[in-house]
């Protein structure tokens, strides 16, 4: 997060997608092309939207890839059992695929956790992002507020200077 500015100019924010672009999402095979850039940067229509489809498809597709690839273990179960239920199992090699199983568990267990805190971090800062947005709106409430209040008594003014009083003001 260090390396993105608040943005609200164009330039600001497509120097942020940039940064996101070379330094995240490229390691994550998710780059966006100059286009993509500019439409996320200049706020258009959906392109946001598509981003996070994009996003969500890659994420799916690789979800997937990983479940297909624990069909390895499923299928060493199998072929042990079938081979047991024959009498002639590798007890050696079966030793040494549910020792693989208990580390691979491990290893998942442990990035599981890692990204229940990350999700956490995530959350704390979606719930802060929130009450920001909150805030924002409720001042541009009060300033649109104060920008009615200022033209429905400037009319007062205009009329009074166009019907024969004139306001002078004279600089001393």
């Amino acid at each position: 997060m260090h390396n993105y500015s608040p943005a609200n100019s164009f330039t600001l924010k497509m120097n942020n997608w940039m940064t996101l672009n070379k330094k995240v999402l490229k390691k994550l095979d998710l780059t966006l092309s100059d286009e993509k850039l500019t439409a996320i940067s200049s706020s258009e229509p959906g392109a946001i939207e598509e981003f996070l489809r994009d996003i969500k498809k890659t994420v799916e597709n690789r979800a997937e890839r990983k479940i297909s690839g624990n069909n390895e273990h499923f299928s060493f179960l199998i072929n042990s059992s079938e081979m047991i239920d024959k009498g002639n199992c590798d007890w050696e090699l079966w030793q040494k695929q549910i020792k693989k199983f208990s580390d691979d568990l491990l290893k998942l267990r442990n990035r599981l956790s890692e990204k229940d805190e990350v999700i956490d971090i995530l959350q704390q800062k979606v719930t802060h992002l929130e009450a920001m947005i909150e805030l924002k709106d409720q001042r541009i409430a009060d300033l649109t507020k104060q920008l009615a209040r200022y033209n429905q008594s400037r009319p007062d003014t205009e009329q009074s200077t166009s019907s024969g009083s004139t306001l002078h003001t004279s600089i001393s």
